[in-house]
C-alpha cells in the first residue's frame, strides 16, 4: 500500500475508533440516567450493609428506640435490659437510719412503698410472688381486709371476724402455705398514720408486729415469741412496745411485758401526722424507737432474768425471741383504719 493510501486509511480507522468510544460513553451514561430517574419514581428498597468495623455500646444505643416497659411478676412497670442500651441507674435507695447503722445493718433486704397492689396477695392465694398475705392463721377464715391505694400510701381497712380483731390483716408469710419471707434480727420500721379518735369501742389498734414464723406456719412449737414494735392501745393514746413470752404450763400461760414507752415523745406524739415507728431486734436485745429516737430497750438471755424486770420474771424470759424467724404483720381494727407510707428491713 502506498504511503498516502496507508494515510487516508488511518483517519478512517480513528474516525472509526472515536465512534465507537462515544457510543460506549453514551450507552453508560444513558443506564446512569436510567436508573436516577427509576429511583425517583419507584418504591425504595431498603438494602442491609454488613459492618465491618468494630461498633462500640454508646454508638449502637444511640441508634436504637427506647425499651418498651413490661410487667414484672409483681406487676410492677420496668424498663427491661437491653444488651446494647445504656444501662439504667438503679432506684435510689433510701438512707440507712441511724438505729440500723449503730447495729451494723446496713442491707435493705426488704422494702415495699405500696405504689401499687401488685406486691400484696389480696386474694389469698398463697401463692409465690408477693411481698405481702392476706389470709389468717390458725384456721381463722376470716373476712379479708378492704386494702386501697390513696396516693400516699396504702389504706388498711380491717374486717373483724369471729377470731381476727382486725390486728392481723397483711402479713409477710402466708400462714396457710408458708411461702413468704421470714426475718432473724434486724431494724424493723414503717412509716404510718391514723385517727386516735376512732378508738372508741373498737377491739383492735393500729399495730405493726411480729410473731414466730414455726408457731404461725407448723402450729406445733409450744415456746415462741411475739415482738410488737408498735401497738396504739387505750383509745389510741398509748404508745405500747411490747416483748411476749408465750409458754404453756398445764393451762396455757405466757410471760407478757407490756412496756409502756414513757419517753416524753411517745407520751405527745401525734397519730395524724406520718411517724416512722421503728424496732430494733438484736442477739439479746429488742429496742423500740420514735422518729429514729430511742424509747426503749429490753434485754434478756438464757441464763440470767430479762433487763428491766419490772415483773419478776425468771431467768431466760424472752430468750426464745432469738430462737425463731418472725414474719412481720400490719393491721389495726373494723372502723379504725390506718394508713401506711412503707415498710422497710435493714439487716447485716
Amino acid at each position: 500500500m502506498s504511503r498516502p493510501a496507508r494515510g487516508i486509511f488511518l483517519v478512517i480507522m480513528l474516525t472509526v475508533l472515536a465512534a465507537g468510544v462515544g457510543l460506549i460513553a453514551f450507552h453508560v451514561v444513558d443506564q446512569k440516567t436510567a436508573a436516577l430517574i427509576q429511583s425517583t419514581t419507584a418504591p425504595p428498597v431498603s438494602v442491609t450493609t454488613p459492618v465491618t468495623t468494630p461498633v462500640t455500646t454508646t454508638q449502637a444505643s444511640a441508634a436504637l428506640p427506647s425499651a418498651i416497659p413490661t410487667t414484672t411478676a409483681l406487676g410492677t412497670s420496668q424498663t427491661p435490659v437491653d444488651s446494647f442500651a445504656t444501662p439504667q441507674s438503679p432506684p435510689s435507695t433510701p438512707a440507712v437510719p441511724s438505729p440500723a447503722a449503730q447495729a451494723d445493718f446496713n442491707r435493705l433486704s426488704f422494702h415495699d412503698d405500696f405504689t401499687s397492689l401488685a406486691s400484696i396477695d389480696v386474694t389469698a392465694t398463697g401463692k409465690t410472688g408477693y411481698r405481702w398475705y392476706t389470709d389468717t392463721p390458725f384456721g381463722w377464715k376470716d373476712p379479708l381486709p378492704h386494702l386501697s391505694l390513696t396516693g400516699q400510701g396504702l389504706l388498711i381497712r380491717p374486717q373483724a371476724g369471729r377470731y381476727n380483731n382486725g390486728t392481723w390483716s397483711i402479713s409477710t408469710v402466708s400462714p396457710t402455705t408458708g411461702v413468704g419471707t421470714g426475718f432473724r434480727f434486724g431494724y424493723f420500721e414503717a412509716r404510718m398514720r391514723f385517727d386516735p379518735k376512732l378508738a372508741l369501742g373498737k377491739k383492735g389498734w393500729p399495730s405493726f408486729w411480729a410473731m414466730s414464723r414455726p408457731r404461725v406456719v407448723d402450729d406445733s412449737t409450744i415456746r415462741y415469741a411475739e415482738i410488737d414494735f408498735f401497738e396504739s392501745t387505750d383509745n389510741g393514746t398509748r404508745f405500747n412496745a411490747s416483748l411476749h413470752d408465750w409458754q404453756p404450763s398445764g393451762i396455757r400461760q405466757f410471760h407478757d411485758t407490756m412496756n409502756t414507752a414513757t419517753h416524753e415523745l411517745a407520751q405527745r406524739f401525734d397519730a395524724h401526722q406520718w411517724h416512722v415507728f421503728g424496732c430494733l431486734w438484736k442477739p439479746g436485745s429488742v429496742s423500740w424507737y420514735l422518729d429514729n429516737h430511742h424509747l426503749l430497750t429490753q434485754r434478756y438471755s438464757s441464763t440470767g432474768v430479762p433487763l428491766p424486770n419490772a415483773e419478776n420474771h425468771p431467768s431466760g424470759t424472752y430468750s426464745i425471741t432469738d430462737a425463731h424467724e418472725q414474719m412481720v404483720i400490719l393491721g389495726s381494727a373494723q372502723g379504725w383504719p390506718i394508713e401506711v407510707d412503707w415498710v422497710r428491713i435493714w439487716q447485716p
